[in-house]
């Protein structure tokens, strides 16, 4: 606890962490009320910088803001860390006019360099209201978030950060039904993966597909019993798992990666 006390925050359970990065970690606030704080902290020196409030503009007549998803990582073109959020502006319902609840989503990015934020281009998807606590989603310049598109397929969502671009990618062909399966994105040896296990029961299976270029099936797990969900890897060789009990890990050595 002695680097809490080095620490703006009394507590860090609070806050969801994104990366590292380049050693850096993101942190945005998870808990109850949502103030919208975000802040960058590099452990080894011990730095911790609450990015300042975003000066985009709300939409007028804003019930309630919300702020929602959030990547981090690095520009390699521009040397420069940046934080993209989707803030989410409810307007609550007014008998007078007849109107019901509505929202309109905004993105906006953060760069370290100019310490401000901007808005950019809102994508077309629906974003998955939870971030991932598992895995890093940042890899090689590109930050991925799973969404449903206007289509209502399941896509994945990327941002370029030297870009500033949003793009959308297809799902690897599971050939089972998505809904009865948690699906995890991970940086596997440099390259986007996605991991699949059963949302459901004590026998668990774990499917890892990696993007090269095309989607391709990098492992199987069969038939797992006592572990409730992937934890980590460790150098792509070595995968993690929570039991069921959540008081003990599972090693899985997959030799043929």
């Amino acid at each position: 606890m002695a680097i809490l006390s080095k620490l703006p925050v009394k507590s860090l359970f609070r806050y969801v962490f994104y990366g590292p990065c380049n050693g850096l970690l993101g942190l945005h606030n998870g808990s109850l009320p949502y103030d919208g704080k975000v802040a960058l902290w590099n452990p080894s020196t011990r730095e911790f910088k609450f990015l300042p409030q975003s000066t985009v503009q709300r939409p007028p007549s804003v019930d309630i803001i919300s702020f929602d998803c959030l990547g981090f990582g690095f520009d390699s073109k521009s040397e420069d860390y940046k934080v993209v959020r989707f803030v989410t502006n409810f307007f609550g319902e007014n008998e007078e006019e007849g109107t019901q609840v509505d929202w309109i989503c905004q993105a906006e990015l953060y760069s370290l360099k100019s310490d401000s934020w901007k808005e950019i281009s809102v994508p077309e998807v629906e974003l998955f209201t939870f971030d991932s606590l598992l895995f890093d989603n940042y890899i090689n310049g590109f930050y991925y978030w799973r969404a449903i598109d206007d289509s209502d397929d399941d896509v994945i969502l990327s941002f370029d950060m030297a870009n500033e671009k949003f793009s959308t990618l297809r799902l690897p062909n599971f050939g089972r039904y998505l809904s009865q399966y948690n699906m995890e994105l991970l940086d596997f040896n440099g390259s986007l993966g996605a991991i699949f296990y059963p949302s459901e029961g004590t026998e668990k299976s774990f499917d890892l597909r990696v993007m090269n270029g095309s989607w391709t099936r990098q492992f199987s797990i069969e038939s797992v019993s006592g572990v409730e969900r992937p934890l980590g890897f460790w150098k792509n060789v070595f995968l993690y798992f929570f039991s069921l009990d959540m008081h003990s890990l599972w090693l899985f050595v997959n030799n043929g990666m």
